[in-house]
C-alpha cells in the first residue's frame, strides 16, 4: 500500500512511527477496519557545498586544472549523483559517495565532461542530488567554468628568402588563443640536430609569426602553446606546411607505411640469409608496433635473445647450420641494422 506523503502534509503529524487505519465496505454495508503500522518521513536530507561564491565554484576546469568539489550532508555514506545542464537537460556526469561522516570531496577533472555530448566551454551548470533511505532528495546547484578544448593552431606559411644580402626562413600562422600568448617553436632539420627558434606571440587577429634569420633546411616544424588555463596543443607540420600526424621515432628503425602503422597487430619481420634469399627457419614472429618503433636510444625488447623470446621457431627441426646463439645474435644485428630491416 503506497500513502502519497502530500496527503499528510497539512496535517499535524510529528514524523516517525505511526498508525494509519484503513476501511473497507461491501454493498451491504459490512466494514472492515485495518490498522497499518507505517513511518513517516518527508523531511529531505541536507546538502552543503563548500566555498560556493554566489552559487558558483571558483576556479577552472581544464586538461590541467581540477576544481575540487567539496560539503557534507546528514546521509552517511550516501550515494550522491553529479549532474550537468546540457541545453537544458540534466545529465549525469558521475555519482560518487559521502564518508561515514556524512562529509564529501571529488576533483572537477576534464576526463568527466569531455565524452559529454553538446557540452560547450563556457559557464556550466552542476547540479548535486543525495537521497536518503525514504527517498527524499535535496538538490544543489552550482556554477563553474568549463575549459578542456585546446586552441587552434595551424601553420599558413614557411617562407624562405635565399639572396646574397638577405637570408631568411620566415614561419607564420593562426590561432584562436588570446593575444598575447606564447609559442614555443622548433624545427628539425635535415643535417642538423633538432633547433629551438624561440617563441612567437599571438597577435589581436589570432596571426603570428616567427623569423630565424638564416635559411634552414627544413624537415619539420613542431609548435606547442598552452592557453591561459593550462590546455595545450602541439602541431607538427613538414617543410612544405603540411600536418604530421603524431607517432613514434622510426628513423633509426627503418621505414615504415601509414598502413602498417595503422595495423594495431604488428608488423612481421623477415631475415635474409647472405644470398638474399628469405629463409623461414629464421622468420621471426610478429612484433608490437611500440617494441619497433620507440625512440632510438630505446634498447631493444627484453625477450629478444632469451628463451622467453616472442621470435617463434619452426616446429621441424632447423637444418640450418647457424646454432641458436648466433641465429640470435643475427636476428639481433639485423633488426639494428636498417638496411636489413625487411617490413
Amino acid at each position: 500500500l503506497a500513502i502519497d506523503a502530500d496527503l499528510l502534509t497539512g496535517e499535524a503529524i510529528d514524523e516517525g512511527s505511526l498508525v494509519i487505519q484503513a476501511s473497507v465496505s461491501d454493498a451491504n454495508g459490512n466494514t472492515r477496519l485495518v490498522d497499518i503500522n507505517a513511518v513517516l518521513d518527508i523531511t529531505a536530507p541536507t546538502l552543503t557545498v563548500n566555498n560556493l561564491v554566489d552559487g558558483a565554484l571558483s576556479g577552472v576546469i581544464s586538461t590541467t586544472l581540477s576544481p575540487i568539489l567539496s560539503g557534507s550532508t546528514d546521509q552517511n555514506n550516501a550515494s550522491i549523483t553529479l549532474n550537468v545542464d546540457v541545453l537544458g537537460t540534466l545529465t549525469e556526469v558521475t555519482t560518487f559517495q559521502a564518508d561515514s561522516s556524512g562529509n564529501f570531496s571529488i576533483n572537477l577533472t576534464a576526463a568527466l565532461f569531455e565524452n559529454i555530448v553538446g557540452l560547450d566551454d563556457g559557464d556550466i551548470s552542476l547540479q548535486l542530488v543525495v537521497e536518503d533511505d525514504a527517498e527524499n532528495q535535496a538538490t544543489q546547484d552550482i556554477g563553474v567554468s568549463l575549459n578542456i578544448i585546446p586552441p587552434t593552431l595551424e601553420v599558413t606559411s614557411i617562407e624562405i628568402i635565399d639572396l646574397v644580402v638577405v637570408k631568411s626562413t620566415t614561419i607564420s600562422g593562426t590561432t584562436d588563443a588570446e593575444a598575447g600568448t606564447e609559442l614555443n617553436v622548433s624545427v628539425e632539420l635535415l643535417d642538423a640536430p633538432t633547433l629551438d627558434l624561440g617563441t612567437a606571440l599571438v597577435q589581436a587577429d589570432g596571426t603570428w609569426t616567427i623569423t630565424e634569420l638564416s635559411v634552414l633546411n627544413l624537415a619539420n616544424v613542431t609548435i606547442s602553446m598552452e592557453d591561459g588555463d593550462g590546455n595545450l596543443v602541439t602541431l607538427t607540420v613538414d617543410s612544405e606546411g603540411n600536418e604530421i600526424a603524431a607517432r613514434p621515432a622510426v628513423a633509426a628503425r627503418g621505414f615504415v607505411s601509414d598502413e602498417l602503422l595503422s595495423d594495431d597487430g604488428g608488423i612481421e619481420i623477415n631475415l635474409n640469409d647472405s644470398e638474399g634469399l628469405e629463409s623461414t627457419e629464421l622468420l621471426a614472429e610478429t612484433l608490437s608496433i611500440a617494441d619497433l618503433l620507440s625512440e632510438p636510444s630505446t634498447e631493444l625488447p627484453e625477450s629478444l635473445g632469451t628463451e622467453s623470446s616472442t621470435f617463434a621457431q619452426s616446429t621441424q627441426p632447423s637444418q640450418d647450420p647457424i646454432s641458436s646463439l648466433s641465429l640470435e645474435n643475427e636476428i639481433m644485428k639485423q633488426i639494428q641494422d636498417t638496411s636489413k630491416l625487411d617490413i
